[in-house]
């Protein structure tokens, strides 16, 4: 078995004994029971056994059936008995009878206080009726976020959800390749085809590798944190564990370059970029540029024709078809219709749903959206809603930073599990803004998982610090005459 502790370095002998090797050479040989009894001062690690709390299984179901949503394509007779509606109603019995509420906090508040600014967006929109779907959707994205928060009671679980998460994107992109390249389902746009998802809330091409690249960190969390959230399983689990980790990359990789998304093509090497210099261990500056380059060199060597061409047409304009620079230069002007929708309806915009519609009739007669964050937030939510949606992203970042702050500050090993998680959350954040300034993300759902995991990494982190305390507390109270 091999360990890891400390500053220690190690190496496997057998699996009986497991010698560590500090910076200083000095070496220092441990039983796997020396191991077990250092591993297991720690709740984080303890995944032996999974909860037992049928509200989170619930919850890690719900967020199964979300993501992959059988109901629109793969199964849509659910729809008619109104499948999900009905379990996410169990669903919330279950969690509310376990008396379990989620801990109030700046996050929690500035969450609610954007949900309202959503809320009255609609009711006061400019066509109400066009906003009801999009105010719908997103409240039960509200609501899952504070069912996440409730039900989480141990990190095992919280480490159980972003597996339940990722694990499903596996299969989600397994699913999807397969009908695209088995049974040619695609969409064809701007001379190239695009990989399309197995639903269609969250399938278009550019929302697809959005999705994709957004969930990127969090798979980079489970492959640096593997050592400690796996010590404890059997070896058929941990194989099955090794799959994900170097499966999913592989899908991921495909997937976006299949799409066709120019956005989710330098998301991904955003995130490659990100990856190299959120590196565990400390790395210089022109180091990490330097690996950074020959990684975006690698893939841009591997990358196929048909997407370089793709992606030149964002500097090279006699590249691809002129319908993608169109696309590209749509940007700006979907800010600028913003800007239009923010004067004549400056506190809460024209309403949730309502800016293609609107822009159409009011502005410049293109009926299209934003594409672009900043645009899509104040033309549907005003000024209201971009001060309540950057208190929230402040607040994220905030707990991101207090997190990796506490978990750095500790000398136990196991909290580079909070470390990593903390850094991944930033990185999420950080390509959710670069997808922002292109695409209409304002509501998905990436915002608040990411809202969750950063909060409940922080709140555990905090009660394992203060329990450690307490221990050492009453060690030293014991051994004082």
């Amino acid at each position: 078995m091999t360990g890891s502790c400390g500053p220690y370095r190690s190496a496997d002998f057998g699996g009986r004994q497991t010698i560590f090797v500090d910076s200083d050479g000095n070496a220092d040989v441990r039983t796997d029971q020396q191991n077990d009894a250092n591993h297991e001062d720690y709740e984080l690690v303890d995944n032996r056994h999974w909860s037992r709390s049928l509200g989170l299984w619930m919850v890690a179901i719900y967020i199964v059936l979300f993501l992959i949503r059988p109901w629109e394509i793969l199964s849509p007779w659910l729809a008619s008995f109104r499948f999900e509606r009905m379990y996410a109603i169990s669903m919330i019995c279950v969690v509310v009878a376990m008396g379990r509420m989620p801990r109030w906090n700046l996050q929690t508040a500035s969450v609610l206080a954007f949900t309202a600014v959503v809320s009255l967006s609609a009711v006061y929109a400019w066509q109400s009726q066009l906003a009801w779907h999009w105010l719908y959707q997103y409240v039960t994205i509200v609501i899952v976020y504070f069912l996440i928060l409730a039900i989480c009671r141990a990190p095992r679980d919280l480490f159980l959800l972003i597996l339940t998460y990722i694990a499903t994107m596996f299969v989600y992109l397994a699913k999807s390749l397969w009908e695209f390249f088995i049974h040619d389902r695609h969409e064809h746009a701007q001379s190239v085809t695009r990989l399309l998802g197995i639903e269609e809330t969250y399938g278009e091409p550019n929302s697809l590798a959005m999705s994709v690249v957004l969930s990127l960190p969090f798979w980079l969390f489970l492959v640096r944190s593997r050592h400690a959230l796996t010590w404890q399983w059997q070896s058929l689990w941990k194989s099955a564990y090794f799959l994900l980790l170097v499966g999913y990359p592989c899908l991921a990789i495909v997937s976006v370059w299949e799409t066709n998304s120019r956005a989710g093509m330098l998301g991904m090497a955003a995130f490659a970029l990100g990856a190299v210099l959120l590196q565990q261990q400390p790395i210089r500056w022109s180091k990490a540029i330097a690996i950074g380059a020959i990684a975006l060199a690698s893939l841009w060597v591997i990358t196929p024709s048909t997407q370089k061409e793709r992606l030149s047409t964002l500097w090279d304009r006699n590249a691809g078809p002129e319908n993608a620079h169109a696309s590209a230069a749509g940007r700006w002007e979907g800010f600028l219709a913003a800007t239009e929708m923010v004067k004549s309806r400056p506190l809460l915009g024209v309403g949730i749903g309502n800016f293609k519609d609107y822009r159409a009739l009011f502005v410049d007669g293109i009926p299209l959206v934003a594409h672009n964050l900043p645009g899509q937030i104040m033309g549907e939510m005003g000024l209201l809603g971009g001060v309540a949606f950057t208190i929230m992203l402040i607040a994220m970042c905030l707990n991101s930073y207090s997190l990796l702050r506490l978990s750095r500050a500790q000398p136990e090993a196991d909290f580079r599990v909070y470390s990593n998680l903390a850094q991944m959350c930033f990185l999420a954040i950080a390509l959710s803004l670069l997808f922002g300034a292109s695409l209409h993300n304002g509501v998905r759902y990436n915002w608040l998982w990411i809202a969750a995991f950063a909060g409940l990494a922080l709140q555990f982190c905090r009660q394992t610090v203060s329990e450690l305390d307490e221990e050492e507390m009453i060690a030293e109270g014991g051994e004082s005459p």
